[in-house]
């Protein structure tokens, strides 16, 4: 098996990985407490951000929350006009509550905060955005560390507590209940559900070829070139392209015409989007304007 010590994955894609580059995605279990001032509120008495507090940048220790907001409200509000989500997090210091801040909303922002380096080539945007698509506008929360040296305490013990604060009192809003849970990622769980169980499991041809080659990239600190790492392997590339889902075309529009470069591609690619889909969670919440006043009766003229 692989060992739990750290996952050697492409990082940089397509053209970012011209000399093969290997980047070291280490999904790794770790639940850290923030340090230094983790609570209070702003001068103003509204909570502060969550970003500010917990020292948020990308998926590497942030999650995201989106909203999906119906009802009869009118003029309808919106998460940040007229609408407050407020976080309350439980750490080791105690319960913190905090803004989650607008992390995403666009292509652009998305890519800044997948957890990988996407250069301006747009073969290799386009593989990235294939592989984990824009949704709706995501909304920072602490997630447990996905890299084990970043450094940074920033994520929260447990579940995550929202409530949605509207502006207008006369607003009725209800919301999912449901705590946000962004669970800790096990390295070789994900691996092996993800990627080794679809190639036919651990005991298979293909299972073990790609075995081998996650144990090789264990092997070295630095990122190795491709062929250092397996001879062109043409049938589990092929396999791996299929499985992450993204069009074959895409990888034949790289600009090196590499099968190993191919197989690290889509093995990262796999890896993104079950990483992104852990990261993120969705809240429903139902906003309802009060009842309009019964228009006036119409005056009756006696003769």
């Amino acid at each position: 098996m692989v060992r739990s010590t750290g996952l050697r994955v492409v990082r940089g894609a397509a053209a970012g990985v011209a000399a093969a580059a290997v980047w070291a995605l280490v999904v790794a279990a770790v639940v850290a407490v923030p340090g230094g001032d983790a609570g209070g509120t702003t001068s103003s008495g509204a909570p502060p951000s969550c970003t500010e507090v917990f020292g948020l940048t990308d998926a590497d220790n942030a999650g995201f929350v989106t909203f999906a907001l119906t009802g009869t409200a009118a003029p309808f509000p919106a998460i940040g006009d007229g609408l407050t989500p407020v976080a309350t997090i439980t750490t080791g210091d105690g319960p913190v509550e905090c803004v989650p801040e607008l992390g995403f909303a666009n292509e652009d922002q998305w890519v800044d905060y997948l957890p990988v380096n996407v250069s301006a080539d747009p073969t290799e945007r386009a593989l990235v955005l294939a592989a984990a698509p824009l949704g709706a506008p995501g909304y920072l929360l602490p997630a447990p560390n996905l890299e084990a040296d970043v450094g940074a305490e920033t994520s929260s013990d447990g579940a995550i507590a929202l409530r949605i604060e509207a502006d207008d009192p006369a607003l009725e809003v209800s919301w999912d209940p449901q705590a946000v849970t962004f669970p800790a990622i096990d390295q070789d769980e994900l691996i092996a559900d993800t990627v080794i169980a679809p190639l036919g499991g651990p005991d298979s041809d293909l299972g073990a070829r790609m075995l081998a080659i996650l144990e090789a990239l264990e092997g070295g600190g630095s990122a190795p070139e491709c062929g250092d790492v397996q001879p062109t392997d043409d049938e589990l590339a092929a396999k791996l392209v299929e499985l992450s889902g993204v069009s074959p075309s895409l990888f034949a529009d790289l600009p090196i015409d590499d099968p190993c470069l191919d197989l690290l591609l889509a093995f990262a690619l796999i890896l993104l989007e079950d990483v992104v889909a852990l990261r993120g969670a969705a809240v429903a919440v139902e906003v309802n304007g009060p009842a309009p006043a019964p228009a006036p009766a119409a005056p009756r003229f006696t003769g």
